[in-house]
């Protein structure tokens, strides 16, 4: 939650239409995959999505690293995931790139918020 926090905060104290910018950067990265996707320029695309999906990215802040082997999951007649969660599994479920990821994306939020906040000084 601190780092949503400090992430939205950026523009909620840098800008007068903070939603604009939060929206125009979510939906640009996604038009920015799409365009290298689409003009094969995979290795940009690979490079722009570190950002969301690399091992010290926002995911990895946010939730760890779960690699294949923990997305062991049987899919139920009802539709419903099922996990068996097995001891190569939990092995599997990396806290360690959370523990160097997480506090990484603090500090960068944080130094962004200062940064932002410096408009509003007198």
């Amino acid at each position: 939650p601190t780092i949503g926090y400090l992430l939205t905060s950026i523009a909620v104290i840098g800008s007068d239409h903070p939603w604009r910018w939060i929206g125009g950067i979510v939906i640009g990265y996604g038009i920015l995959l799409s365009v290298f996707s689409s003009f094969g320029m995979q290795d940009l695309a690979i490079a722009l999505k570190t950002i969301s999906d690399g091992s010290l990215g926002i995911k990895a802040a946010l939730f760890g690293t779960v690699t294949e082997a923990a997305r062991g999951m049987v899919i139920g007649a009802a539709g419903s995931a099922h996990p068996r969660m097995t001891a190569e599994m939990a092995d599997s479920l990396k806290l360690s790139t959370w523990i160097f990821a997480m506090p990484l994306w603090i500090i960068g939020s944080a130094i962004a918020v200062t940064i932002a906040s410096y408009r509003h000084r007198e």
